[in-house]
């Protein structure tokens, strides 16, 4: 029997069955702090575990011990189906049939566990109960310590994709069972933000599951708003970003930012940093870049985070459609100007074309056929778009250069009804791309992606391919950018922190699917 909860994109299981039969990188036992290995044949994970190995692990494992409560050590397998087996020190033996454990220990030996898997690249792990079968704590006070720290876990940025946790008693099966449901249930709720302008005040609501249970005020001169802007925009431009220590700039910036936070909802943000965040913004806050507040050195842009518009003129709502397969549309303009938009564009065509086949048909119209009039007919019916071009500013008003040297203006996009579930406006012209999403997501466009600064072209390309990859997994829009984030900044790059999100991070455009080839194509 298996229940199995995602979370943040990874699968947590509750498993009643054989621990040492289990087909993952490690399997943990939970052992007294003497790392003495208990007997083959009696009821213990320790025993069964050495009961497959033998001695010589047990030989193996005395000799690292004894350790402190809540530290967890290594050791290979040579003949269970796993490549590891990482031991905590889950009980002190008090006695020759007496145990004694905390849930102290329990959480440490957890994370001890975990980090060790983490460091290691393991992709997957089973865990037994900690501490139920011989010692005064209960399975659901166990269950609870160890169900939050494995979600807590797999909402950061880890390598592991699936924890089991492996379990024969069916009383302590359900025990983890009901605390998995309602963990994972939890960690996927976004906490919702709201930010108003009132005259010279910003006016913040939480809101949690149920009503706004949250208030607080901050003064919002012009002055300051003058200020955040001013030093967004030496950020933006790429020639003067050469010249800055940007991430010193970032960080100076992110600190102003964070200080616009009255203080009882900058201490709820840090309650649980991982948790994903929803941002109800006034239309005239959008573009002061909320994502980029800092504190103590980790930007809100490290958890899954959503914007959603407060405007005061009315969103076309455009029933979903129910097809079998997606519509995609993948837009370049003239390639002889921006040659990289057409690589762009064609490896976003190839991605989606080779692992998501199966539930997309894909339209692409790059340079010459890339026409006004072309564009304007496959708008209504894509559900996803990719733009790959040059957004500019002509007179004061944002534009996007097409093929043949013809235009598309966000008033051409506001006499759409849109069904699109995601826009993807990954372009240069920062001073026009807020224009064009607020376009898109008043004709009905559910998600749109934009940009807060001219990103690099090959960085701008891996960040799309990166998030496309994960959404055709079928992991959430939030996830999805979150590892695409990832990423990036892994090379040190400074774009990992230009994109912005309009929308639902929940949403999910593809199921999980099996990678496959062939399908129809563009």
């Amino acid at each position: 029997m298996q229940r199995e909860y995602e979370v943040s994109g990874r699968k947590l299981q509750i498993h009643l069955g054989d621990i040492t039969r289990l087909e993952v990188d490690a399997i943990v036992n939970s052992e007294n702090s003497d790392l003495l290995m208990d007997k083959p044949g009696g009821p213990s994970v320790s025993g069964a575990i050495r009961g497959v190995e033998g001695d010589a692990m047990a030989e193996a494992l005395a000799r690292l011990g004894p350790i402190e409560p809540g530290r967890a050590v290594l050791t290979p397998a040579n003949h269970l189906p796993c490549r590891w087996v990482v031991h905590a020190a889950t009980v002190v033996k008090t006695g020759e049939d007496h145990h004694h454990t905390t849930l102290v220990w329990v959480r440490q030996a957890v994370r001890s566990v975990l980090q060790l898997a983490a460091g290691l690249g393991l992709e997957s792990l089973a865990f037994p109960a900690f501490g139920v079968r011989a010692t005064e704590i209960t399975a659901a006070q166990s269950s609870q310590a160890m169900v939050e720290e494995v979600v807590a876990a797999l909402r950061e940025q880890t390598s592991l994709r699936r924890v089991v946790v492996c379990l024969l008693n069916p009383d302590v099966f359900l025990a983890f069972f009901e605390q998995a449901m309602a963990r994972a249930t939890q960690a996927s709720e976004p906490l919702s933000l709201r930010v108003d302008l009132s005259g010279e005040a910003l006016g913040f609501a939480i809101e949690g599951a149920g009503p706004v249970h949250q208030h607080a005020t901050r003064p919002y001169p012009p002055a300051l708003e003058r200020e955040l802007l001013g030093r967004l925009e030496p950020l933006q431009a790429a020639a003067d970003r050469r010249l800055l220590d940007h991430e010193g700039e970032l960080r100076a910036l992110g600190a102003a930012l964070w200080g616009l936070f009255p203080h009882e909802v900058a201490e709820r943000l840090r309650e649980d940093p991982s948790q994903p965040l929803r941002l109800l913004v006034d239309e005239r806050l959008a573009a002061i870049p909320f994502e980029l507040a800092c504190d103590d050195g980790r930007f809100l842009a490290e958890r899954p985070f959503a914007r959603r518009l407060v405007s005061r003129t009315s969103v076309r709502i455009v029933p979903r459609r129910l097809r079998e397969r997606l519509e995609a549309v993948v837009l370049a303009g003239e390639l002889a100007q921006l040659p990289h938009s057409g690589r762009e564009a064609a490896s976003v065509v190839d991605l989606l074309w080779r692992q998501a086949a199966p539930r997309s048909r894909l339209t692409s119209l790059a340079d010459k056929r890339a026409t006004r009039a072309a564009v304007l007919a496959a708008l209504p019916e894509a559900e996803i778009l990719h733009w790959c071009g040059h957004t500019e500013l002509i007179e004061g008003e944002p534009r996007w250069q097409l093929g043949g040297g013809e235009w598309l203006a966000p008033e051409d996009v506001g006499g759409q009804a849109l069904a699109a579930r995601l826009v993807f406006l990954n372009t240069c012209g920062r001073a026009a791309n807020g224009a064009m999403a607020r376009a898109f997501l008043l004709a009905g466009a559910r998600n749109v992606i934009t940009t807060l600064w001219d990103v690099a072209d090959e960085q701008a390309q891996r960040f799309a391919l990166a998030c496309y990859e994960e959404l055709c997994l079928g992991r959430t829009l939030g996830d999805a950018l979150l590892a695409a984030r990832a990423a990036l900044r892994a090379e040190g790059a400074l774009h990992w922190l230009a994109y912005q999100h309009y929308g639902d991070g929940r949403e999910r455009l593809f199921e999980s699917l099996p990678r496959a080839r062939g399908g129809e194509g563009p």
